[in-house]
């Protein structure tokens, strides 16, 4: 299990470096310095990377290598580290848009992009090999999106919002509520099962994609953003909708807000509404106390979401201008 821990600090640290050679290649002098030192000493990337563990980690620093790539013109490593991106966490696939826009503007080819099936299919035949059959091995990436995650801590989507045991109750089990009284008349059960909460994360895990899809529409018609500011909403808007992001996948949106926060003044509101958030709901996995309620950390991230899609004003001449 330490050999997890320190893989995954290690891919923290990786990805603190990695906003730093960003900073550097737009010029942004002892700024980059000060994101890598910024970047470094996340109280979530503590808890999350060393604590707790989230392998998902791997998959973030995968994703934001494959981006860096496709800046820089290495279109197939670029689809590689896509695909091992996604083998290892299907919330990858929701940054799919992303590639769709590259390869519609011509900045990418198809067929290199194709390339991204070779880590996938080369991830999955361990499964394959151990009698899995192929639609289940495919399938199991994307219930991967509809599934909650064991360890939420940190992760303030919306399946943060549904109740989960206490300490030491059936750990093995993550969303599990006993009822305080049985309803005599309609014979209700004790218990809230997770198939009872599967039944529910369908329906909800549909509106929260359909949002996603209205996030994706409102940056692709927007004039004037910056990039940062597509990404930053779009990583925001993603994993407020995949109910399996867990916090390792949340350290993405985390070093953005870092990131924003020297390289774009306009953008430091709701950097830091995010970064408030996120490290006020991370915490260590034996205790699970929190600084900050879950329900307060989801809305201070759709508050930072509606900031960013210029919902919510985030300067005052905006605020005077829509008034």
């Amino acid at each position: 299990m330490y050999l997890v821990k320190l893989f995954c600090i290690g891919c923290f640290l990786l990805l603190g470096v990695l906003a730093m050679h960003h900073a550097d290649a737009r010029g942004l002098g002892i700024r980059a310095e000060v994101i890598l030192t910024l970047a470094l000493i996340l109280p979530q990337g503590f808890l999350i990377a060393a604590c707790a563990s989230q392998i998902e980690i791997a998959s973030v620093l995968l994703l934001a290598l494959s981006l860096t790539l496709a800046r820089e013109g290495k279109r197939a490593a670029c689809a590689l580290c896509f695909g091992a991106a996604a083998a290892l966490s299907g919330a990858a696939l929701y940054a799919l848009p992303v590639y769709v826009w590259l390869i519609g503007r011509k900045r990418m080819p198809a067929k290199t992009f194709a390339l991204a099936l070779v880590p996938v299919l080369a991830l999955l035949a361990p499964a394959l090999l151990c009698g899995m059959g192929p639609g289940a091995a495919v399938g199991s990436l994307f219930r991967a999106n509809v599934l909650a995650p064991q360890y939420a801590s940190g992760a303030p989507g919306w399946v943060s919002l549904l109740p989960r045991p206490e300490v030491g109750e059936m750990p093995g089990y993550f969303m599990l509520r006993r009822l305080p009284e049985i309803d005599e008349v309609t014979n209700a059960q004790e218990f809230y099962t997770p198939e009872h909460f599967e039944l529910m994360a369908r329906g909800m895990t549909l509106g929260a994609l359909a949002a996603y899809m209205g996030v994706l529409a409102l940056a692709a018609r927007a004039k004037g953003w910056s990039a940062l500011r597509r990404a930053l909403a779009l990583a925001l808007a993603a994993l407020l909708a995949c109910p399996a992001a867990t916090g390792g996948a949340w350290l993405a949106v985390s070093l953005l807000s870092v990131y924003a926060l020297a390289a774009e003044g306009e953008l430091r509101l709701p950097a830091c509404l995010v970064l408030f958030a996120t490290a006020g709901a991370a915490a260590l996995p034996v205790t699970q106390e929190t600084l900050l309620p879950e329900a307060a950390a989801v809305a201070l991230c759709v508050l930072a979401l509606c900031m960013l899609l210029g919902i919510v004003p985030m300067r005052r001449e905006e605020a005077e201008r829509d008034a």
